[in-house]
C-alpha cells in the first residue's frame, strides 16, 4: 500500500513537472507574440530597426501588408525661405497636391531652431514621412544639422517616422545614416517644349545611369520600406 502511494505520488509529481514546463513554454510564446504585435501595433510607427534607418531597413518586407494607403499619407515638408529654394518648395508642394498626398509645410527661415521644432511637430501629428530640406539656414553647409535637429531626428526615428533629406543637387553629409532613409535630389520634370527646363534637366546627365523616378513613387518606396538607393534622383 505504501509503495503504491509512493508510485502514485511520484507519477503525480512527474505530471506536474511536465505541465509546469508546458506552462512556461506557453507563457514565453505569448510574451514573444505580444512583443511582435507591439512592434506592428505602434503604427509601423514604432520599433525602429536596430541597424538601419526607418524606411531603409527592408524589415517590413517580412511582414505581410499592402503598404500605406494614399488616404493615410501625411507628409511633413520642412523647407527653407531662401531665394534658391523657395520657388522649388512651392513647386514641390503643388506637385504633391496634384497627387493627393496631404502635406504640411513648415518654413525653417528666420526662426531659431525652426527645423527641430518642425520635426517635433511632425512627430506630434503622426506624419507618415518627413522631407527635410538641406541648406535651410545660412550657417549650415551641405546636409549637416545642429545638435537640436539631430536630437529631433532621433525622436522621429524612435517613433518610426522615415526622414528623407531634400536637395537641389547631391549634397555631402555627416549625419548618422541611421537617421535618414535617403537623400532625394530634386529634378524638374523635363519638357522638350520648354528649353529652360530641358537645360536644367541636362545638368543631371551624369546621373542618367541611375533611375530617375517621380517624387510620388520614391516617397511611397521609402514609406513602405522598399529597396532603394541612399541617394535617389526624383522628378516633380
Amino acid at each position: 500500500m505504501w509503495n503504491h502511494w509512493l508510485s502514485l505520488h511520484g507519477e503525480r509529481r512527474a505530471a506536474m513537472t511536465v505541465l509546469s514546463k508546458m506552462a512556461r513554454r506557453r507563457t514565453a510564446a505569448i510574451v514573444a507574440a505580444m512583443l511582435v504585435l507591439g512592434c506592428v501595433g505602434l503604427s509601423l510607427g514604432g520599433c525602429a530597426p536596430s541597424s538601419a534607418a526607418v524606411g531603409d531597413s527592408m524589415e517590413s518586407s517580412a511582414m505581410a501588408h499592402d503598404g500605406i494607403d494614399r488616404s493615410d499619407v501625411l507628409m511633413a515638408f520642412i523647407g527653407a525661405e531662401t531665394a534658391a529654394t523657395k520657388s522649388q518648395d512651392r513647386q514641390v508642394l503643388e506637385y504633391l497636391q496634384t497627387k493627393s498626398m496631404r502635406t504640411q509645410y513648415a518654413s525653417s527661415g528666420h526662426v531659431t531652431d525652426a527645423q527641430a521644432k518642425a520635426i517635433e511637430a511632425a512627430i506630434a501629428s503622426r506624419s507618415t514621412m518627413i522631407l527635410l530640406r538641406c541648406n535651410a539656414t545660412g550657417n549650415t553647409t551641405g546636409c549637416n544639422f545642429n545638435d537640436r535637429v539631430v536630437a529631433a531626428l532621433r525622436g522621429a526615428r524612435d517613433d518610426g517616422i522615415p526622414t528623407v533629406l531634400v536637395s537641389s543637387s547631391r549634397q555631402s553629409t555627416t549625419l548618422d545614416p541611421h537617421l535618414y532613409a535617403a537623400q532625394f535630389v530634386l529634378q524638374p520634370r523635363s519638357d522638350d517644349t520648354d528649353s529652360s527646363k530641358h537645360e536644367r534637366a541636362g545638368s543631371y546627365a551624369m546621373h542618367r545611369q541611375q533611375s530617375i523616378m517621380s517624387l510620388e513613387a520614391a516617397s511611397f518606396i521609402v514609406m513602405n520600406d522598399g529597396e532603394h538607393a541612399k541617394t535617389m534622383y526624383v522628378s516633380y
